[in-house]
Protein backbone atom coordinates (compact mmCIF):
# COMPACT_ATOMS: atom_id res chain seq x y z
CA UNK A 1 0.00 0.00 0.00
CA UNK A 2 3.38 2.16 -0.51
CA UNK A 3 4.88 3.75 1.90
CA UNK A 4 3.90 6.69 4.98
CA UNK A 5 6.25 9.01 6.00
CA UNK A 6 5.96 10.61 9.40
CA UNK A 7 7.76 13.34 10.56
CA UNK A 8 6.83 15.09 13.94
CA UNK A 9 6.30 18.48 13.73
CA UNK A 10 9.33 20.83 15.02
CA UNK A 11 8.67 22.46 18.27
CA UNK A 12 4.99 20.84 18.55
CA UNK A 13 5.07 20.03 21.48
CA UNK A 14 2.91 22.61 23.33
CA UNK A 15 1.82 22.05 27.20
CA UNK A 16 -0.96 23.58 29.15
CA UNK A 17 -0.56 22.84 33.39
CA UNK A 18 -4.23 23.35 34.47
CA UNK A 19 -5.36 23.70 37.88
CA UNK A 20 -6.69 21.20 40.03
CA UNK A 21 -9.64 19.39 38.48
CA UNK A 22 -8.49 20.56 34.96
CA UNK A 23 -6.72 18.44 32.69
CA UNK A 24 -2.57 18.24 32.35
CA UNK A 25 -2.51 19.23 28.62
CA UNK A 26 0.16 18.16 25.74
CA UNK A 27 -0.47 18.95 22.30
CA UNK A 28 1.73 17.29 18.96
CA UNK A 29 1.48 18.16 15.65
CA UNK A 30 2.92 14.92 13.03
CA UNK A 31 2.60 15.42 9.05
CA UNK A 32 1.95 12.59 7.55
CA UNK A 33 2.37 11.73 4.08
CA UNK A 34 1.24 8.72 1.98
CA UNK A 35 4.14 7.95 -1.34
CA UNK A 36 3.88 5.00 -3.77
CA UNK A 37 6.65 2.44 -3.71
CA UNK A 38 7.77 0.42 -6.37
CA UNK A 39 5.20 -0.07 -9.20
CA UNK A 40 2.16 1.73 -7.48
CA UNK A 41 1.16 4.91 -8.89
CA UNK A 42 -0.87 7.57 -7.28
CA UNK A 43 -4.14 5.52 -8.13
CA UNK A 44 -2.85 2.83 -6.15
CA UNK A 45 -3.93 5.23 -2.64
CA UNK A 46 -5.94 2.80 -0.41
CA UNK A 47 -8.03 5.08 0.98
CA UNK A 48 -7.90 7.64 3.80
CA UNK A 49 -9.16 4.71 6.38
CA UNK A 50 -6.20 2.14 5.60
CA UNK A 51 -3.77 5.07 5.93
CA UNK A 52 -5.13 6.35 9.38
CA UNK A 53 -5.40 2.68 10.78
CA UNK A 54 -1.57 2.35 9.73
CA UNK A 55 -0.40 5.31 10.89
CA UNK A 56 0.36 4.08 14.36
CA UNK A 57 2.80 1.65 12.46
CA UNK A 58 6.67 2.10 12.01
CA UNK A 59 6.69 1.22 7.89
CA UNK A 60 10.02 0.74 7.69
CA UNK A 61 13.25 1.99 9.45
CA UNK A 62 13.70 4.77 6.73
CA UNK A 63 10.40 6.19 8.68
CA UNK A 64 10.42 5.15 11.92
CA UNK A 65 7.88 7.74 13.46
CA UNK A 66 4.48 6.63 14.16
CA UNK A 67 1.18 8.70 15.51
CA UNK A 68 0.08 7.88 18.65
CA UNK A 69 -2.84 5.58 19.41
CA UNK A 70 -5.93 7.00 20.99
CA UNK A 71 -5.96 5.62 24.51
CA UNK A 72 -1.57 5.01 24.38
CA UNK A 73 -0.06 6.11 27.26
CA UNK A 74 3.11 8.93 26.99
CA UNK A 75 6.33 6.71 26.78
CA UNK A 76 9.05 7.34 29.21
CA UNK A 77 9.35 7.47 32.56
CA UNK A 78 9.05 11.21 33.56
CA UNK A 79 7.12 11.75 37.05
CA UNK A 80 4.57 14.72 34.87
CA UNK A 81 4.08 13.01 31.50
CA UNK A 82 4.07 9.59 32.01
CA UNK A 83 0.64 9.78 33.02
CA UNK A 84 -0.54 11.32 29.80
CA UNK A 85 -2.67 9.27 27.27
CA UNK A 86 -4.34 9.85 24.26
CA UNK A 87 -7.59 11.34 24.01
CA UNK A 88 -7.93 12.49 20.45
CA UNK A 89 -6.09 12.31 17.23
CA UNK A 90 -7.44 14.96 14.71
CA UNK A 91 -6.37 14.62 10.87
CA UNK A 92 -6.72 17.27 8.42
CA UNK A 93 -5.28 17.35 4.69
CA UNK A 94 -2.61 19.64 3.16
CA UNK A 95 -4.06 21.15 0.33
CA UNK A 96 -0.82 22.42 -0.93
CA UNK A 97 -0.17 18.41 -1.20
CA UNK A 98 -1.69 15.22 -2.22
CA UNK A 99 -2.20 12.71 0.21
CA UNK A 100 -0.24 14.70 3.18
CA UNK A 101 -1.94 15.50 6.33
CA UNK A 102 -1.84 17.42 9.27
CA UNK A 103 -2.47 15.28 12.45
CA UNK A 104 -2.89 17.09 16.21
CA UNK A 105 -2.18 14.48 18.75
CA UNK A 106 -4.38 15.84 22.16
CA UNK A 107 -2.76 14.20 25.31
CA UNK A 108 -3.84 14.08 28.71
CA UNK A 109 -3.96 13.76 32.52
CA UNK A 110 -5.95 14.83 35.29
CA UNK A 111 -3.16 14.11 37.92
CA UNK A 112 -1.94 16.88 39.41
CA UNK A 113 1.85 18.22 37.76
CA UNK A 114 4.27 17.96 40.06
CA UNK A 115 7.15 20.34 40.79
CA UNK A 116 10.48 19.95 42.35
CA UNK A 117 9.84 22.16 45.23
CA UNK A 118 7.39 19.59 47.45
CA UNK A 119 6.07 22.51 49.79
CA UNK A 120 4.31 24.03 46.10
CA UNK A 121 2.61 20.80 45.37
CA UNK A 122 -0.92 21.26 44.66
CA UNK A 123 -3.20 19.04 46.60
CA UNK A 124 -5.85 16.98 44.46
CA UNK A 125 -8.78 18.22 43.46
CA UNK A 126 -12.12 18.23 45.34
CA UNK A 127 -15.37 20.17 46.06
CA UNK A 128 -18.01 19.97 48.38
CA UNK A 129 -21.48 20.87 48.09
CA UNK A 130 -23.64 21.88 51.44
CA UNK A 131 -27.35 22.03 50.98
CA UNK A 132 -29.43 23.29 54.38
CA UNK A 133 -33.03 21.97 55.09
CA UNK A 134 -35.28 20.68 57.64
CA UNK A 135 -36.49 17.38 59.15
CA UNK A 136 -39.62 16.32 60.86
CA UNK A 137 -39.01 14.52 64.50
CA UNK A 138 -42.19 13.18 66.69
CA UNK A 139 -41.61 15.20 69.56
CA UNK A 140 -42.58 14.02 72.87
CA UNK A 141 -40.43 16.05 75.60
CA UNK A 142 -38.71 19.36 75.00
CA UNK A 143 -35.34 20.64 76.36
CA UNK A 144 -33.86 17.01 76.80
CA UNK A 145 -30.33 16.20 75.82
CA UNK A 146 -29.35 13.66 73.77
CA UNK A 147 -26.23 11.54 75.07
CA UNK A 148 -23.19 12.82 75.63
CA UNK A 149 -21.47 10.67 74.17
CA UNK A 150 -21.50 7.85 71.63
CA UNK A 151 -20.92 4.94 73.39
CA UNK A 152 -23.67 5.99 76.21
CA UNK A 153 -26.33 5.31 74.02
CA UNK A 154 -28.07 1.88 74.32
CA UNK A 155 -31.10 -0.21 72.85
CA UNK A 156 -33.42 -0.41 74.38
CA UNK A 157 -33.09 1.98 77.01
CA UNK A 158 -33.45 2.01 80.61
CA UNK A 159 -33.84 5.72 81.57
CA UNK A 160 -36.12 8.16 80.68
CA UNK A 161 -34.74 11.22 78.66
CA UNK A 162 -36.29 14.04 81.04
CA UNK A 163 -37.14 17.56 79.75
CA UNK A 164 -40.99 18.78 79.36
CA UNK A 165 -43.52 16.89 78.21
CA UNK A 166 -45.85 18.24 75.22
CA UNK A 167 -47.42 15.70 74.18
CA UNK A 168 -51.24 15.58 74.55
CA UNK A 169 -53.02 12.46 75.29
CA UNK A 170 -50.26 10.73 73.94
CA UNK A 171 -50.18 12.40 70.57
CA UNK A 172 -46.61 14.00 70.32
CA UNK A 173 -45.90 17.47 68.76
CA UNK A 174 -44.04 17.60 65.70
CA UNK A 175 -41.04 19.21 65.43
CA UNK A 176 -38.29 20.70 62.90
CA UNK A 177 -34.85 19.48 63.06
CA UNK A 178 -31.76 21.31 61.21
CA UNK A 179 -29.89 19.08 58.89
CA UNK A 180 -27.27 19.69 56.32
CA UNK A 181 -26.59 17.40 53.20
CA UNK A 182 -22.96 17.36 52.01
CA UNK A 183 -21.53 15.86 49.00
CA UNK A 184 -17.46 15.72 49.02
CA UNK A 185 -16.73 14.96 45.23
CA UNK A 186 -12.92 13.94 44.53
CA UNK A 187 -11.28 12.12 41.15
CA UNK A 188 -10.39 8.27 41.15
CA UNK A 189 -8.15 7.94 38.21
CA UNK A 190 -7.48 4.38 36.77
CA UNK A 191 -4.08 5.56 35.14
CA UNK A 192 -2.51 5.14 38.65
CA UNK A 193 -2.78 1.16 37.62
CA UNK A 194 0.38 0.39 35.91
CA UNK A 195 1.50 -2.17 38.02
CA UNK A 196 -0.64 -5.25 38.68
CA UNK A 197 1.37 -6.18 42.22
CA UNK A 198 1.70 -2.83 43.85
CA UNK A 199 -0.85 -0.32 42.45
CA UNK A 200 -4.17 0.13 43.52
CA UNK A 201 -7.21 -1.79 41.38
CA UNK A 202 -8.49 -0.19 38.58
CA UNK A 203 -12.01 -0.16 39.89
CA UNK A 204 -12.82 0.65 43.12
CA UNK A 205 -13.57 -2.54 45.33
CA UNK A 206 -17.38 -3.18 45.95
CA UNK A 207 -16.62 -2.48 49.81
CA UNK A 208 -16.94 0.99 49.67
CA UNK A 209 -20.78 -0.04 50.28
CA UNK A 210 -19.85 -1.05 53.89
CA UNK A 211 -19.72 2.91 54.52
CA UNK A 212 -23.13 3.44 54.54
CA UNK A 213 -25.22 4.23 57.26
CA UNK A 214 -22.02 4.77 59.25
CA UNK A 215 -21.67 7.70 62.16
CA UNK A 216 -18.82 9.26 62.46
CA UNK A 217 -16.58 8.35 65.66
CA UNK A 218 -13.84 10.97 64.87
CA UNK A 219 -14.31 14.60 63.99
CA UNK A 220 -15.23 14.64 60.79
CA UNK A 221 -15.47 18.10 58.54
CA UNK A 222 -15.34 20.00 61.91
CA UNK A 223 -18.25 18.48 63.07
CA UNK A 224 -18.13 16.64 66.58
CA UNK A 225 -18.85 12.79 66.62
CA UNK A 226 -22.21 10.65 66.01
CA UNK A 227 -23.53 13.96 64.11
CA UNK A 228 -22.52 13.08 60.48
CA UNK A 229 -23.73 9.46 58.88
CA UNK A 230 -22.90 8.38 55.25
CA UNK A 231 -25.82 8.40 52.43
CA UNK A 232 -24.54 7.25 49.50
CA UNK A 233 -21.40 6.96 47.13
CA UNK A 234 -21.04 6.86 43.72
CA UNK A 235 -18.65 7.21 41.05
CA UNK A 236 -18.98 8.75 37.41
CA UNK A 237 -17.08 8.21 34.37
CA UNK A 238 -15.29 11.35 33.22
CA UNK A 239 -13.53 9.77 30.32
CA UNK A 240 -11.91 6.38 29.68
CA UNK A 241 -9.19 7.24 32.51
CA UNK A 242 -11.41 9.31 35.15
CA UNK A 243 -14.08 8.89 37.40
CA UNK A 244 -15.47 11.83 39.68
CA UNK A 245 -16.26 9.93 43.27
CA UNK A 246 -18.62 11.10 45.31
CA UNK A 247 -19.68 10.42 48.53
CA UNK A 248 -22.88 12.20 50.56
CA UNK A 249 -23.54 12.33 53.95
CA UNK A 250 -26.10 14.10 56.31
CA UNK A 251 -25.43 16.42 59.40
CA UNK A 252 -28.29 16.46 62.40
CA UNK A 253 -28.60 18.80 64.54
CA UNK A 254 -29.75 16.11 67.20
CA UNK A 255 -27.21 13.25 65.89
CA UNK A 256 -30.21 11.84 64.12
CA UNK A 257 -31.70 11.16 67.60
CA UNK A 258 -35.57 10.29 67.76
CA UNK A 259 -37.60 10.41 70.67
CA UNK A 260 -39.48 7.14 71.17
CA UNK A 261 -42.32 6.57 73.91
CA UNK A 262 -42.13 2.92 76.32
CA UNK A 263 -45.37 1.15 75.47
CA UNK A 264 -47.79 -0.33 78.08
CA UNK A 265 -48.35 -3.85 78.88
CA UNK A 266 -51.14 -3.71 75.61
CA UNK A 267 -48.38 -2.71 73.19
CA UNK A 268 -50.06 1.44 73.35
CA UNK A 269 -48.05 4.35 74.32
CA UNK A 270 -48.17 4.46 78.32
CA UNK A 271 -49.43 7.50 79.25
CA UNK A 272 -50.84 8.56 82.75
CA UNK A 273 -53.28 12.08 83.48
CA UNK A 274 -50.28 14.07 84.95
CA UNK A 275 -51.29 17.68 83.60
CA UNK A 276 -54.07 19.62 82.53
CA UNK A 277 -54.75 21.99 79.73
CA UNK A 278 -56.29 25.49 80.15
CA UNK A 279 -58.32 23.49 83.33
CA UNK A 280 -58.76 20.15 81.47
CA UNK A 281 -56.81 17.27 82.72
CA UNK A 282 -55.23 15.15 80.20
CA UNK A 283 -52.99 12.10 79.91
CA UNK A 284 -48.96 12.54 78.82
CA UNK A 285 -46.58 9.91 78.16
CA UNK A 286 -44.42 9.44 81.05
CA UNK A 287 -41.43 6.99 79.43
CA UNK A 288 -39.83 8.36 76.46
CA UNK A 289 -36.32 7.50 75.22
CA UNK A 290 -34.13 8.48 72.97
CA UNK A 291 -33.66 6.33 69.08
CA UNK A 292 -30.67 6.10 67.44
CA UNK A 293 -31.38 4.42 63.79
CA UNK A 294 -27.30 4.89 63.12
CA UNK A 295 -26.31 2.71 65.72
CA UNK A 296 -22.58 2.06 63.65
CA UNK A 297 -19.74 4.50 64.13
CA UNK A 298 -16.41 4.57 62.11
CA UNK A 299 -14.13 7.33 61.41
CA UNK A 300 -15.73 8.47 58.07
CA UNK A 301 -12.12 10.60 57.46
CA UNK A 302 -10.62 6.79 56.10
CA UNK A 303 -13.06 6.70 53.46
CA UNK A 304 -10.96 8.92 51.50
CA UNK A 305 -6.82 8.56 50.51
CA UNK A 306 -5.07 11.13 53.19
CA UNK A 307 -4.17 13.79 50.49
CA UNK A 308 -7.99 14.21 49.50
CA UNK A 309 -9.22 14.55 52.72
CA UNK A 310 -6.59 17.35 54.06
CA UNK A 311 -7.83 18.85 50.35
CA UNK A 312 -11.18 18.93 51.92
CA UNK A 313 -10.02 20.41 55.32
CA UNK A 314 -6.95 23.10 53.83
CA UNK A 315 -7.96 26.20 52.64
CA UNK A 316 -6.20 26.70 49.37
CA UNK A 317 -3.94 28.43 48.47
CA UNK A 318 -1.81 28.80 51.56
CA UNK A 319 -1.02 32.52 52.92
CA UNK A 320 2.50 33.64 52.21
CA UNK A 321 4.01 33.63 55.61
CA UNK A 322 7.29 35.57 54.32
CA UNK A 323 5.23 38.77 53.46
CA UNK A 324 6.05 42.07 55.98
CA UNK A 325 2.20 42.32 56.53
CA UNK A 326 -0.92 40.20 57.70
CA UNK A 327 -3.46 39.12 55.80
CA UNK A 328 -6.78 40.55 55.07
CA UNK A 329 -8.93 40.74 57.96
CA UNK A 330 -12.49 38.88 56.22
CA UNK A 331 -14.51 38.61 58.70
CA UNK A 332 -16.54 40.69 56.83
CA UNK A 333 -16.71 38.91 53.86
CA UNK A 334 -16.37 35.06 55.13
CA UNK A 335 -19.46 34.82 58.06
CA UNK A 336 -18.02 31.80 60.34
CA UNK A 337 -21.79 30.84 61.92
CA UNK A 338 -19.65 30.33 65.32
CA UNK A 339 -22.76 32.64 66.65
CA UNK A 340 -25.97 30.02 65.66
CA UNK A 341 -29.07 30.31 67.38
CA UNK A 342 -28.53 30.22 71.02
CA UNK A 343 -25.07 30.60 71.51
CA UNK A 344 -24.00 33.79 74.05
Amino acid sequence: MGALKTIRHRSSQNYRVGKPGQPLCLTEVYIVTWVPTGTETMASYPGDGAVIASASIPTSSTYPVRVPQVQERYPGCDPNLMWLVVESVDWKPNTQAQYSWTVTVEWESRLEFIYSDATKEPLPWTRITRTCKLRQMQAWRLGASIPATIASYAWPPTTDIGGTKVDIHGAPIVRQVPQQEIVCEWFYDRTFSVDENDDPAPEPSALITGWLGLRNSEPFLGMDPGYVVCTGLSLSPVNNQTYIAQARFLFDWLGHYEQRCAPNSGGANFITATANFIGVTFMQATKVAWFQPFPQTDNLSKMFPAAVYESFTTAKPNYNATCAVGGRDLTGRNPDYTQYPGAS
